[in-house]
């Protein structure tokens, strides 16, 4: 049998560096989508989150409530204006109030009995 060892060598080493050029190509792009991600992140956290004494906000509870006074680094005092009640809270917690229908319990009643 006549075997050439230096063709299969060639192959195989060929074959390792296209693998590891393919492994590069997916670790750099993998380092784009994470820059990516990160800046859009950033992009979002910077925005929106601007409270000013007197805005409407709703919160992870009921709501709307009123801003009674902004603290450095991000506390929020909230006074709630049906009852005058305050208490201070993190503003990653609130988001402003858009409008709309606030939130309230309403059930609707349907007759048990068939024929009404």
């Amino acid at each position: 049998m006549n075997v050439d060892l230096t063709a299969a060598a060639r192959k195989s080493y060929f074959q390792i560096h296209e693998l590891e050029e393919l492994q590069n190509a997916a670790y750099s792009q993998s380092l784009n989508i994470k820059e990516k991600t990160k800046a859009l992140h950033a992009r979002r956290l910077k925005g929106g989150k601007e409270f000013k004494k007197g805005d409407k906000l709703r919160s992870k509870w009921t709501g709307p409530y009123l801003v009674k006074e902004v603290f450095q680094y991000g506390v929020v005092e909230l006074e709630n204006p049906d009852n005058g009640t305050s208490w201070k809270v993190n503003n990653h917690r609130l988001k402003h109030y858009l409008g709309g229908p606030e939130e309230s319990i309403e059930m609707e009643e349907t007759p048990l009995d068939p024929s009404h």
